[in-house]
């Protein structure tokens, strides 16, 4: 009777699984009990506990598109809460089993296991333990002999040195990462076409003042070199992100936990520190729909019920097994809560992307099937782990329930003994050739860069560059100058591979002629490509104003050449251009490409200025001021009456109505009256937190800044002489660039220090808006986002062309240091007295480096004094000798130091003081 019901119910499932997997089917399979620790979401009554299955017995309640199957690799107790899911060079499957998830329990631990199929029947043959002891590990990627692992607080790269699969060797990459919630840490670890390491973390985030560039994010997606350096923030999301994908032409994708299960990363998020005046629009929600298409009856998610609530993963189809639909135009995404992995077709809508609702690709009412991870394997398979866990919400607390460590609740149904791994395979595939990759057959490498499966091409791409040997590079340059337009997916992964080994800027003259042709090639995402791996340099400039590609057709590839142009060098030639594609109506009506433009615009702000001077009469151009300071409203005698009030220690968004999600440049200032000041004062000025940047002066001197630290106290020393007996004024630039916003501290937390006796600012505040950042940056006239950009570069209304502005424009300085030198291309930089000076420093070395301009004769004591900060931020003194400086970048980033030169002429120092370089790396700013 039992067999008969089997087949009965095979069958049922047969003919009535859709595409879509979206219908709810009943199983004389499930059974149920009751449980005091079933959580209730949103008020419900609790509901029945679902006992768990089989792995044979779940397998049959699983829902896949007709003409695809589903089968076990393996399962417990080979397999046991299963993380994450990786591949090495041979093909083989590396496992995170994080057993102590989600509360680091005493004697729970996790483990990394190599799992081989060795008669090539589907199946783990073959389990080894790589590592264990590990604790809450939450991604690898198998790299250099080794694997790196995400284990916060840390990256660690575990390396096998004898070739046992077992581990040998531990090192700590980085450190940083947030441990107080284990599920908003960094996964989703993943090899990058341009040979890094790419991640995405949540709201646990990083922040390290031990990196060299001191560096803090969260929710978003970051990348860093294989041993640790470099790391740079990428995109910044909305909320806790599980999410990474590429597609092959090297887009790049994600997804978060909450109502974004597809987000296109258009504009980088480290570019907007060219320009503060507009809002981070680079990574776009682009989800086509809510819902979410669970078989499961009784659905349980704290948040976002019936959609995505914990969006995990984002996984283009990169092979050729499935059908043609499929290639590089279907992404899935899990949703645990739900037990489903969703099919989101991915179109592009220039110059973005767009989702639709593709279904499922697996659905299925067990309710302990936790799809977490679903990654598209050698064999062109999509491989899902699954978690098979009843518990599967982290939080916030149920009714009911306590919080334990990692900022989960504690439920005694969380399940430590079971796990699957399951592979989708479609019917009518052909078996795919597994190559046998190794660092000393380079023909093989190179020929697998045409391999179908892009598991594989990145694969040999990532070992071309491991093996770090220049003797194949005419081979790639021959697959690159191919004419064989189907050689485009080869072509790409060549480009990299020369990227890779560092050549194309050692010698940039040879590769200069490549790429220029390449800005032309007939296939968009070898262009696309062509732009992410060109040098910073102006044979660059020069090709992308002869190519055209500003102008492409194709919105996405101008997308990318405009924001190539925020990093190369400018000359007359790219400025004209720049200014006539921003009125263009495709450019500036759209939110990416508009974006982009004003990014790039403001990036070579002083040249475009000077460009719209001469050739928009008609505009009303505006008078450059100092510091980009409104006139007065730093000074002590300014005139307030017609400022409103404002309280401190609550965001300005909860005290004015019209100020609801603000955003921008708000001043506060405030009066405080002192008796008769005691001789040799020493004196402060505490104010609390300020939500996020601000600059503060006291009667009309600047004592401070602080950005980007919200939850920092501001506590700023006042030089001798500033304070005065009677009246004197506070002013306080806040910046408020997300969230809520404001001075933070309560009164009694606000406050001037004089001698150790607190003087407490208790008059009322005022405030005054100074600029409120455009929402949406688009524009409906030829010339609005120009106008838009002149009106927010620190400038006065006047109908009047002010030639003053011509004669008085900033005077550049391009800087550098010598590769692997330990000095700078300059001993000498000669200025006038006064000048507004921009110092353009662009880090060609393969190490960090700051900038440090001093008084004149103060090398040595700046130097000696930094030698003391070692660890410390930044490595910038803070001593009276430091006039200007410019904290550490990374190789290949560019920054600017802009500053008025001082009127008393002489012999000026500038300096590296990163750790160790102040000796050697230094020279003379000469003020003439």
């Amino acid at each position: 009777m039992v067999r008969l019901l089997l087949i009965m119910y095979i069958l049922f499932l047969f003919f009535n699984c859709h595409e879509t997997c979206q219908e709810n089917k009943s199983s004389p399979f499930l059974q149920y009990d009751t449980s005091s620790y079933v959580p209730q979401t949103y008020g419900k009554p609790p509901v029945f506990f679902q006992k768990p299955l089989s792995p044979e017995t779940s397998l049959l309640h699983m829902q896949v598109p007709e003409g695809f199957r589903i089968e076990i690799f393996a399962s417990e107790p080979d397999v046991v809460n299963p993380i994450a899911i990786n591949w090495d060079h041979h093909g083989r499957l590396w496992v995170v089993e994080s057993l102590d998830y989600p509360h680091g329990e005493e004697g729970s631990f996790s483990r990394i296991k190599i799992l081989e199929d060795i008669n090539h029947d589907g199946k783990a043959d073959e389990i080894k333990i790589f590592a264990d002891s590990l604790q809450m590990v939450t991604g690898l990627i198998p790299i250099n002999n080794g694997v790196l692992i995400a284990q916060v607080p840390h990256l660690l790269f575990l390396k096998d040195t004898n070739n046992d699969d077992r581990v040998d060797e531990k090192k700590v990459i980085i450190s940083g990462w947030g441990t107080y919630d284990s599920h908003a840490g960094p996964s989703n670890l993943k090899y990058g076409f341009d040979n890094k390491i790419w991640g995405a973390v949540g709201y646990a985030g990083f922040n390290s003042t031990e990196t060299y560039n001191s560096t803090d994010f969260s929710q978003g997606i970051f990348h860093l070199n294989p041993d640790g350096s470099e790391l740079k923030f990428h995109s910044q999301f909305s909320n806790n992100t599980w999410g990474l994908g590429f597609s092959e032409s090297f887009d790049v994708f994600g997804s978060t936990a909450n109502n974004m299960h597809a987000v296109f990363v258009g504009i980088p998020h480290y570019l907007y520190r060219y320009s503060k005046e507009i809002h981070y629009h680079g990574a776009n929600n682009i989800s086509g729909h809510f819902e979410v298409h669970s078989l499961v009856k009784n659905l349980r998610q704290v948040d976002n019920q019936g959609g995505f609530t914990a969006a995990a993963g984002f996984s283009f189809y990169t092979a050729r097994s499935f059908p043609k639909e499929y290639w590089n135009k279907i992404a899935f995404v899990c949703e645990p809560t739900a037990g489903v992995v969703h099919n989101a077709i991915i179109k592009q809508d220039n110059p973005s992307y767009k989702e639709e609702d593709g279904g499922n690709i697996l659905a299925s009412p067990d309710e302990w099937f936790s799809p977490i991870h679903a990654e598209v394997g050698p064999d062109g398979a999509l491989w899902v782990a699954d978690w098979y866990n009843f518990v599967v919400q982290h939080n916030p607390v149920p009714k009911g329930f306590k919080k334990g460590s990692g900022n989960a609740y504690i439920n005694p149904l969380r399940d430590k003994r079971h796990g699957r791994i399951y592979r989708i395979i479609y019917d009518k595939s052909t078996p795919h050739i597994f190559p046998k990759l190794d660092k000393n057959r380079p023909n093989t490498l190179l020929e697998t860069l045409k391999h179908p499966n892009l598991f594989w091409r990145l694969t040999a791409q990532r070992m071309i560059v491991e093996r770090n040997r220049t003797d194949i590079v005419s081979n790639l340059i021959e697959i690159v100058s191919s004419e064989d337009k189907d050689d485009w997916i080869a072509a790409i992964h060549a480009l990299w591979s020369i990227h890779g080994l560092g050549i194309i800027e050692e010698d940039s003259l040879k590769f200069s002629n490549i790429l220029y042709n390449l800005f032309s090639h007939p296939n968009r995402d070898i262009r696309k490509n062509t732009l992410k791996i060109a040098p910073s340099n102006i044979n660059t400039t020069r090709a992308i104003i002869h190519s055209n590609i500003l102008q492409d057709e194709d919105l996405n590839i101008r997308l990318n050449a405009i924001i190539k142009s925020c990093s190369i060098p400018s000359n007359d030639t790219l400025i004209q251009a720049l200014i006539k594609i921003s009125q263009d109506p495709v450019n500036y009506s759209d939110p990416l490409l508009a974006e982009a433009l004003y990014i790039a615009l403001s990036n070579h702000k002083n040249k475009v200025l000077k460009h719209l001077i001469k050739q928009l009469k008609t505009y009303p151009i505006k008078k450059q001021l100092l510091k980009g300071v409104k006139a007065g409203w730093n000074l002590s005698e300014f005139n307030t009456d017609k400022w409103q009030s404002i309280k401190t220690g609550l965001p300005f968004e909860k005290q004015i109505p019209e100020l609801v999600s603000f955003n921008g440049s708000i001043w506060y200032r405030s009066e405080l009256k002192l008796p008769e000041l005691p001789k040799n004062e020493v004196c402060s000025l505490r104010l609390g937190p300020i939500d996020n940047s601000d600059i503060t002066w006291v009667n009309g001197v600047e004592v401070g800044r602080t950005t980007d630290r919200w939850e920092e106290v501001r506590q700023y020393k006042i030089p001798k002489g500033v304070l005065k007996k009677g009246i004197n004024i506070i002013a306080v630039r806040v910046e408020d660039l997300r969230d809520l916003g404001g001075i933070m501290g309560k009164e009694n937390e606000i406050y001037v220090l004089i001698n150790k006796k607190k003087f407490y600012i208790s008059n009322a505040w005022k405030y005054a808006v100074e600029s409120n950042l455009k929402e949406n940056l688009t524009f409906s006239s030829t010339n609005g986002l120009l106008a838009f950009f002149i009106e927010n570069n620190s400038l006065y209304q006047n109908n009047d062309i002010d030639e003053k502005i011509v004669q008085d424009e900033t005077i550049e300085v391009l800087l550098q240091p010598m590769k692997s030198r330990l000095r700078f291309n300059q001993d000498t930089i000669n200025i006038p007295a006064g000048k507004n000076i921009q110092i353009k420093f662009t880090n060609s070395d393969n190490m960090p480096h700051n900038l440090v301009i001093g008084k004149p004769g103060s090398l040595e004591i700046i130097g000696k004094t930094s030698e003391r900060l070692v660890g410390k931020s930044n490595f910038i003194p803070n001593i009276d000798e430091v006039l200007f400086s410019l904290k550490s970048i990374a190789p290949k980033e560019n920054a600017i130091l802009s500053f008025i030169a001082p009127k008393e002429k002489g012999d000026y120092i500038f300096v590296c003081t990163y750790p160790g370089h102040w000796r050697t790396m230094n020279g003379i700013l000469s003020i003439k």
